[in-house]
């Protein structure tokens, strides 16, 4: 039925194994050769700066009579269901922060350990009242304070 040279079986059009495509064996080691998902260039920055806050903090024996605070904050967030969500309530997530922060006194957040702090209890605060998504962290944008 079939005449002349043309022989269908020494074309090599089926695939018998994956190993002819094969480009070789790269050893792996994810402790190094890992990327970081959430640090990574192409993944979007899901970023929102919640709008500067004065705050009356508590006096310290290094602070004057009324020291003050104005503070600037900017939110990662892991999503942007969670930057969505906060800036619809950033009203009441500026009062949370507000009232956690004016119980702090100048002593405590004239450090560079007070600060840090401050900023992993802002994510605390904040995380606990998402209904959507997670805040990754929060970095202080401007820090201001007034012995």
């Amino acid at each position: 039925i079939w005449k002349g040279s043309f022989n269908f079986l020494n074309q090599n059009l089926f695939l018998n194994s994956f190993s002819s495509w094969g480009e070789g064996v790269h050893d792996y080691n994810p402790l190094t050769d890992a990327e970081a998902f959430y640090d990574n260039p192409n993944f979007s920055k899901n970023l929102m700066t919640i709008s500067k806050m004065f705050i009356n903090i508590k006096a310290s024996e290094n602070s004057g009579a009324t020291p003050m605070l104005a503070l600037e904050v900017t939110v990662e967030g892991v999503s942007s269901d969670a930057i969505i969500e906060l800036k619809d309530r950033e009203a009441e997530f500026k009062d949370f922060l507000l009232r956690y922060t004016e119980e702090k006194n100048y002593d405590e957040l004239i450090t560079t350990d007070g600060k840090q702090q401050l900023c992993d209890q802002f994510r605390f605060i904040i995380n606990a009242h998402l209904t959507q998504g997670q805040v990754r962290r929060v970095l202080l944008k401007s820090f201001i304070i007034k012995p």
